[in-house]
């Protein structure tokens, strides 16, 4: 199962990004966001400025620049997912959908090590990384608001649930 990981989450996001296909601000956003999100990790891995001292194993596909392709992809899905949950709660300040990505991150970190999609220096998952994921998911979520993005596709929100009750399932079923 772990070996079709990335086949599988490349799927799931080309059947939830086909809903929004005609949406060109959508898809302007979705490429502003991958870069900043995937230059960023590199120079996470790189130096460990950004979120701590890590590395990717090979579990998550192809690497570019020691990063997974699939991660600058889960940015933007995990990002669209938290914004759509604050959308329908009818809340568009910023700082709730980056709570929301922090939430996630803290829910996937253990399980995500237990995978082995990555691993952290002296196997702690530094405060460094959290305060990173706020930020950078901050800066997401205020260019998709100033962007003035026009999205209705509910698949965001039902996406980032499930991958939220992946990852606690494995974290509860493991007690980590």
């Amino acid at each position: 199962m772990i070996s079709i990981t990335p086949v599988f989450l490349l799927l799931v996001q080309i059947f939830v990004f086909s809903r929004e296909i005609k949406n060109r601000q959508m898809i302007r956003w979705f490429a502003i966001a991958f870069i900043f999100s995937f230059v960023l990790e590199i120079a996470g891995v790189k130096t460990g400025l950004v979120f701590g001292q890590y590395e990717y194993s090979d579990v998550l596909g192809v690497k570019m620049f020691g990063v997974p392709l699939i991660i600058g992809l889960n940015w933007i899905f995990v990002t669209a997912g938290a914004i759509k949950i604050a959308d329908l709660l009818k809340i568009k300040n910023p700082f709730l959908p980056a709570f929301f990505t922090v939430l996630f991150d803290f829910i996937l970190e253990p399980a995500a090590v237990f995978l082995k999609y990555w691993q952290w220096e002296n196997s702690v998952i530094p405060f460094q990384n959290y305060a990173a994921w706020y930020v950078i998911s901050l800066v997401i979520v205020i260019i998709f608001r100033k962007m003035e993005v026009k999205e209705s596709n509910i698949l965001f929100a039902d996406f980032f649930l499930a991958q939220i009750l992946f990852f606690a399932g494995i974290r509860i079923f493991l007690w980590v």
